[in-house]
């Protein structure tokens, strides 16, 4: 009779050291499972940032002195932007035959935002101005004009000034382009 009561005893302890006990810690390990899973995603993730870094660094390794020294002068006071601007001016320069002597890019300037919901911000509207100074026979300069007007059509020029110090066929330019654009 003590035997049996003694068995249920033993059965009713382990039953509740595996509910107390035991289930909790199964909880923790389904947990750290979880975490691990977690923390595997994040590994990947980086893994794939740092190709994509490597990549990236490849890229600027192969870029020529001229495009460094470029990227250089106008990614860290004029952002992305201004780098493209200048970009698309320089090769329309040197597929005129001119030859690009100087390049200051002006401030970025954010435009007027229109009030309402789901309006356009100010930050939206974006104007950039590149001042060129560029040498070259009149009729490529002409030829680098039209291609402006026509082909990079936000870009518009707001100064212009030609010197013939020389009195040669080789004319010094030195142009203002304006850029307006949505910056979306």
């Amino acid at each position: 009779m003590f035997g049996n009561y003694r068995t249920l005893t033993y059965v009713a302890l382990v039953v509740i050291l595996g509910f107390f006990v035991v289930r909790p810690q199964w909880s923790l390990v389904q947990d750290l499972r979880a975490g691990v899973d977690e923390y595997a995603a994040v590994l990947a993730n980086i893994s794939s940032y740092n190709e994509q870094i490597t990549s990236l660094l490849r890229r600027r390794d192969a870029l020529s002195v001229t495009e460094t020294n470029r990227l250089q002068q106008f990614i860290g006071a004029e952002g992305v932007q201004a780098a493209q601007i200048v970009y698309n001016l320089e090769q329309a320069v040197y597929a005129h035959g001119l030859s690009l002597v100087a390049v200051h890019p002006f401030e970025v300037q954010r435009g007027a935002g229109i009030v309402g919901a789901g309006a356009i911000s100010a930050a939206d509207f974006v104007t950039q101005e590149v001042e060129l100074t560029v040498s070259g026979t009149y009729d490529a300069f002409k030829g680098f004009i039209r291609e402006i007007e026509s082909t990079l059509e936000p870009y518009t020029i707001t100064y212009m000034k030609f010197n013939n110090e020389n009195a040669s066929d080789i004319l010094s330019f030195t142009i203002r382009v304006r850029v307006s654009a949505l910056s979306l």
